[in-house]
């Protein structure tokens, strides 16, 4: 009763943690394509009573990318860990959680005198100083002196977890599953820099020049998946009928931002004469889909333990919808007052560009296959498959675009208003739908052998091979709805205005694309029982290229998956 007590605690304190995306396939079923093991039968609803007592996952199981290579320090900084329960109270569960949080630092570099060459470099931040020191009139003494200041900042961090849960219960004569996996990612890049330069003149004291340089760059990236699905197994003649109901839940949001601004002052101390320019950029793009994908499957298998084989199906449907968003600006100012007569002139240039869509997604989606495993002799199973898979989706996007520029002009004649200062207008846009739809037809044969040998028959060789075709077809449409001719608007002085309008011919267009891919994969591993409470699994022990089995590098490239199994 204790044992049980410790396990409960154990599944409910994971039932509350969230976590990172996992790779949940055993290394069997990744050497064969086609045989499974106890981790494939514990995930996949009412099959995990066909897993004996409990096990137990962690990092040492591999679970999270299926690449670390445990003697040859690969690893991919995820922490894992997870278990399959013996039955409890007439239920019997399995939950694996892992997660992963990764900060990256970026290398930075700096070119302060501007000669081509890296006077800074740090990783994460970086920031330095230039000064240069010069005798203009070769009388020996200091005349001008140029400083330089720059800095710069960029880190990249990446979060993501992954929590699946698996849960049934026999009821009658059949059994009933509930499994929920949720999924997110979050990733965040942020860069910003600033450079300064200051020109004294040391004759006179006076600042000669000025400027600065800011540059920032943000991106968000948002990721959630729900996968929820419910099934029943039932006895159906001298079979097993299984039937499912299954929903997936998508949300993914995206931001990207950049801004820059440049400020030169020719003579920042010089109150009769202005001589600066100015220029700042903008632009921020957005982006929010929520796609769903539901149906049904079926699945009619055998009881045979020499021959076991099963026909599989299943249908759905997409939909949800989104949106994406971007808009712009420019700004350039220059400002010029010179001596002689005080003219000022100023002009200034300013941009705009607003661009909206909407989604909408729909389709569905069919599948039909079977495989079957076959105990040829008492050491060998032999297992082969084919499966068919189609997908169709259709995403519609409704945009709005406008683009908006206006240019403001004063020539500096102190004559206020008058014909020589103007301001011209400058707008047009369209609203138009496109339409994408992708169709994608996939076949898939697998192939696996699984060898025991040894004189304790404790030691599996596997092998196993896909065969796999895919015919995609995209086809796109786009149907101009409105066409927002160009209008410019020039106002002359203070109220002399002209308007003209200019046509602009946007044409409907309708593209296809067609694309067939055919790959063959293959795959080996081995597998070792050296107790009846450890399973050791092996992958990628001939990866290396010129490399002598049994050497030091052999054993470097193996990357293995420990699971612990308990009564």
């Amino acid at each position: 009763m204790k044992r049980y007590k410790i396990l409960c605690m154990i599944f409910l304190f994971f039932i509350f943690v969230s976590l990172h995306a996992l790779n949940l396939e055993s290394f069997r079923h990744q050497s064969t394509y086609i045989i499974d093991d106890a981790l494939d039968l514990a995930i996949d609803g009412t099959d995990i009573y066909e897993v004996e007592g409990g096990r137990i996952f962690t990092n040492l199981s591999n679970l999270s990318t299926g690449t670390e290579k445990l003697m040859g320090d690969v690893r991919d900084n995820s922490f894992v860990i997870g278990c399959v329960t013996p039955e409890l109270f007439g239920l019997k569960g399995a939950l694996l959680w892992g997660t992963r949080k990764a900060l990256y630092s970026q290398i930075l570099e700096l070119d302060l005198d501007g000669d081509g060459f890296t006077d800074f470099r740090e990783s994460g931040f970086v920031s330095g100083t230039w000064i240069r020191q010069w005798d203009a009139n070769a009388d020996d003494s200091l005349d001008f002196t140029d400083s330089r200041y720059a800095e710069a900042s960029a880190e990249n961090s990446n979060l993501e977890s992954d929590i699946l849960i698996n849960i049934a219960k026999k009821i009658g004569k059949g059994t009933t599953a509930l499994t929920y996996r949720r999924m997110t990612e979050k990733i965040i890049y942020d860069y910003y820099d600033s450079k300064s330069s200051r020109i004294n003149d040391f004759n006179t004291g006076v600042l000669q020049e000025q400027s600065r340089e800011d540059s920032m760059i943000a991106k968000n990236h948002d990721e959630n998946t729900h996968n929820f699905t419910v099934s029943y197994e039932m006895p159906f003649k001298d079979l097993k009928l299984r039937s499912s109901i299954y929903l997936k839940n998508y949300n993914v949001y995206n931001t990207w931002s950049e801004r820059y601004s440049y400020d030169e002052n020719l003579a920042p101390e010089d109150s009769a004469i202005t001589d600066r320019r100015r220029i700042h950029l903008g632009n921020r793009d957005y982006e929010e889909y929520t796609p769903n994908n539901k149906g049904l499957c079926f699945r009619l298998r055998n009881t045979d333990s020499e021959i076991l084989w099963e026909a599989y199906g299943d249908i759905g449907i997409y939909d949800g919808y989104g949106y994406y968003g971007d808009d712009s600006y420019e700004r350039l100012i220059i400002d010029t007052t010179t001596i002689a007569g005080n003219v000022s002139k100023y002009s200034e240039w300013i941009q705009d560009n607003d661009r909206v869509y909407r989604t909408s997604i729909s389709g569905y989606r069919t599948g039909i296959g079977g495989k079957m495993e076959w105990q040829l002799s008492d050491n060998v199973i032999f297992g082969v498959g084919l499966e068919y898979q189609s997908d169709k989706l259709t995403r519609e996007y409704d945009l709005d675009y406008t683009n908006s520029s206006t240019t403001i002009y004063d020539d500096g004649d102190s004559e206020i208003d008058d014909m020589d200062d103007y301001q011209i207008i400058n707008t047009s846009g369209y609203i138009y739908t496109r339409t994408i739809e992708s169709r994608s037809d996939l076949i898939t044969a697998p192939v696996g052998l699984e060898i025991n040998i040894g004189k304790n028959k404790d030691w599996f060789i596997r092998f196993g091979a896909r065969a796999y075709k895919n015919n995609i077809n995209d086809k796109e449409i786009k149907d101009i709805n409105e066409v927002i001719r160009e209008t410019t608007t020039i106002i002359y002085g203070e109220s002399d205005t002209t308007v003209t309008y200019q046509d602009i011919e946007f044409s409907s267009t309708e593209s296809e694309h067609y694309t067939e891919v055919q790959k063959n994969a293959f795959a080996y591993g081995l597998g070792w029982k050296p107790s009846e409470n450890l399973s050791i699994d092996f992958l990628g022990m001939f990866d290396l290229a010129d490399t002598e089995v049994f050497s030091s590098n052999w054993f470097r490239s193996l990357k293995l998956s420990a699971v612990v199994s308990f009564q």
